[in-house]
């Protein structure tokens, strides 16, 4: 059996971001209001 692990720590950033040139400041929250990715221009 093969296994294989595949970590994308931007994945949510990149879906939201597809075709833009320049991204407006974006953060990802949890349901619970917890900040689970932002971009450079959000953690600013």
């Amino acid at each position: 059996m093969l296994w294989l692990a595949i970590l994308l720590p931007a994945l949510p950033l990149q879906v939201f971001t597809r075709g833009v040139r320049e991204a407006p400041p974006l953060a990802i929250l949890s349901p619970r209001g917890r900040v689970l990715a932002a971009s450079a221009a959000a953690s600013a």
